[in-house]
C-alpha cells in the first residue's frame, strides 16, 4: 500500500465527515495541531487515502495524538507513528474501504462534535460535498495546520475550494467557521455496467448484420457463378 496517497449502492453519507470526525476531538480541544486529511474516490465507490493526527510535543519521548483501527476493518488500515516539525501523533492508512468500512474507521475513534459538519452524497451522477467547520473558538491559531484534500474519479463541476483538475483542496482556518463544497459528476457503478451491457449487445448486432450481409453477398456470387446463368 503506497504511504503517500496523493493528497489528492448506497448513498454516499459522512464519508469526509467520519475521517475528520477522527480529529475534531484533539482539533478542538488545542489549537497546536496539524490534521491532515487525503482521500481519493475510486470509479467502484472506494475510498484510499489517509488521515494524519498529530499534537505539538515538547520532547521525542512524547506520543502526541495516539489512533489505533478498529478490528473491523483493520486488515485494511495500517497506523504508523508520525512526528515531523515538532508534531507528534498517527498517521492512518486505508485502502479501498467501503463507505460503511469507513463509518466503522472513523466512528470508532470519536464522534464528530456540532462545529463538524460533513456530508457526502449521490444524487444520480452528481456526487455532493458539503461542509462546514467551525473553529472559532480553538485556542493557539497560530500553530494550527488544518488541511482537507478529495480527489475525484469524474469532472469537478463546480467548488469554493482550490480546484487542481479532479482534485479539490481546503485549508481550513482557525478562528472563524469555514464552509466546504463541491460537486464532481460520474456514473454510478450499476450504471456504468448498464452501459457497458448495452454497448456490448449492440456490437454483438452489428456483427449480426455484418454476417447476414457477408452471407448473403456470397450466395448470390456463387448463384451468379453457376454455369449457364444468364448474366
Amino acid at each position: 500500500m503506497d504511504a503517500r496517497p496523493p493528497w489528492g449502492g448506497r448513498r454516499l453519507k459522512l464519508v469526509a465527515g467520519c475521517l475528520l470526525g477522527a480529529v475534531a476531538a484533539v482539533l478542538l480541544a488545542s489549537g497546536c495541531v496539524r490534521a491532515r486529511v487525503a482521500v481519493a474516490v475510486t470509479p467502484d465507490d472506494l475510498v484510499t487515502g489517509e488521515v494524519v493526527v498529530a499534537t505539538v510535543v515538547g520532547s521525542d519521548q512524547e506520543p502526541g495524538s495516539v489512533l489505533t483501527p478498529p478490528p473491523a476493518v483493520a486488515s485494511k488500515v495500517r497506523a504508523e507513528p508520525y512526528r515531523q516539525d515538532g508534531y507528534a501523533g498517527t498517521r492512518l492508512l486505508f485502502t479501498e474501504l467501503t463507505f460503511d468500512e469507513f463509518s466503522v474507521l472513523l466512528q470508532s475513534v470519536t464522534d464528530a462534535p456540532d462545529g463538524l459538519r460533513l456530508e457526502l452524497r449521490r444524487a444520480g451522477a452528481l456526487v455532493l460535498f458539503n461542509g462546514r467547520v467551525d473553529l472559532t473558538g480553538m485556542p493557539n491559531p497560530e500553530r494550527s495546520d488544518v488541511q482537507v484534500r478529495i480527489s475525484f474519479p469524474g469532472t469537478v463541476t463546480g467548488t469554493n475550494g482550490e480546484q487542481q483538475e479532479r482534485t479539490v483542496s481546503w485549508i481550513v482556518q482557525p478562528g472563524k467557521v469555514t464552509e466546504l463544497t463541491a460537486t464532481a459528476r460520474y456514473a454510478e457503478p450499476g450504471s456504468r455496467s448498464w452501459g457497458q451491457w448495452a454497448l456490448l449487445v449492440g456490437l454483438m448486432a452489428l456483427l449480426v448484420v455484418l454476417i447476414i450481409t457477408l452471407l448473403a453477398y456470397l450466395s448470390h456470387r456463387q448463384f451468379a457463378d453457376q454455369p449457364g446463368r444468364i448474366r
